[in-house]
């Protein structure tokens, strides 16, 4: 059987819980079918061995035909198939459970959602998610997984249109890239690559450059190269930046020697400070 890697990150997150979590099952109404009770009873005992999981498939199978309204046989099924990764018996038997006897078991919806989640069905993991969140469970780094799934899961049902645009007065024929708007939108850092000539230079030379373009009058600016001591070389790939909110701190990389590094300047009244290196702080 495939498996997806991020089911054994899954596997490892929930393993040692199913115990506690699965005691929950005690809320549920108990069989008045003998034949269904023992057949449970010995799946149970005969779950303790992975090895003896195609038994305890059949011992589950047949106690959930005896009693279709009896919860703890596809708790144990779907525990012991959790524990085998065969997730698809696993949720098949978690999801009649839950419909059986919601309050079962708090893993039972985690790993629901999960299943659900990585095969793209966002909706429905994003319910299962909720309702393992309603048991109000101890673990901490569950919760937060599952409130991240939830926000996940809404983000890619509800897509935003992906409509690039040319941006007017900014973008040019040259290459730029490495684009980051201010939080005010009132600047844009980006990186230029274009035809240079200095003075006392007979030919153009190939530079990429570290700019910043300024939104004045509902328009972008075509940009100017950010001034000494930024762009020191002609070809440092500076750039990839990002700005606090109130663009005085700007955080950016540069290449130095094919090493890339995060460096940061701060704007104070006499303009931007000497670029410091993060690493050697």
């Amino acid at each position: 059987m495939k498996t997806n890697k991020h089911f054994f990150i899954f596997i490892f997150l929930t393993l040692n819980l199913s115990y506690v979590f699965s005691q929950d099952i005690k809320l549920c109404p108990k069989t008045e079918n003998k034949k269904a009770e023992k057949l449970a009873g010995d799946a149970e005992s005969q779950a303790k061995n992975i090895s003896n999981y195609e038994k305890v498939k059949k011992l589950c199978e047949e106690a959930a035909e005896e009693d279709t309204g009896y919860a703890k046989p596809m708790m144990i099924l779907g525990d012991m198939a959790y524990r085998k990764k065969d997730f698809t018996v696993m949720y098949n038997s978690y999801k009649r459970m839950i419909e059986i006897c919601a309050d079962a078991s708090a893993m039972a919806h985690y790993r629901t959602g999960y299943y659900l989640y990585e095969k793209k069905q966002y909706e429905e993991a994003a319910k299962y998610f909720k309702s393992f969140l309603s048991f109000a469970v101890a673990d901490e780094k569950l919760n937060k997984d599952a409130e991240l799934k939830i926000f996940r899961a809404t983000q890619f049902e509800n897509p935003v249109p992906f409509n690039p645009q040319v941006v007017k007065g900014l973008s040019t024929a040259d290459p730029e890239y490495l684009a980051i708007i201010s939080p005010d939108n009132e600047l844009c850092f980006f990186t230029r690559r274009f035809e240079y000539k200095g003075k006392n230079m007979l030919t153009p030379t190939g530079v990429e450059k570290f700019m910043m373009s300024e939104f004045k009058n509902g328009e972008w600016t075509a940009g100017e190269m950010m001034p000494f001591p930024f762009n020191k070389n002609n070809s440092g790939n500076e750039g990839g930046a990002t700005v606090t909110i109130d663009n005085k701190h700007l955080f950016f990389t540069v290449n130095n020697k094919g090493n890339f590094d995060i460096y940061t300047s701060d704007l104070g009244e006499r303009g931007w400070s000497e670029p410091a290196n993060l690493s050697e702080k």
